[in-house]
């Protein structure tokens, strides 16, 4: 994924394509992981 290559925080925007795309790709596992992951992260990031 590009937002590892770039090693910078990734955008709320970015966040929301990467599962948006995850969930269509039917990779429906790791789209929930990647949003639990986001929303236990602190405010500041999101």
């Amino acid at each position: 994924m590009q937002l590892l290559v770039e090693k910078k925080e990734p955008s709320r925007e970015a966040l929301i394509e990467m599962i948006q795309v995850l969930w269509q790709e039917d990779h429906v596992d790791l789209a929930v992981e990647l949003a639990l992951d986001v929303l236990s992260l602190p405010k500041e990031y999101g």
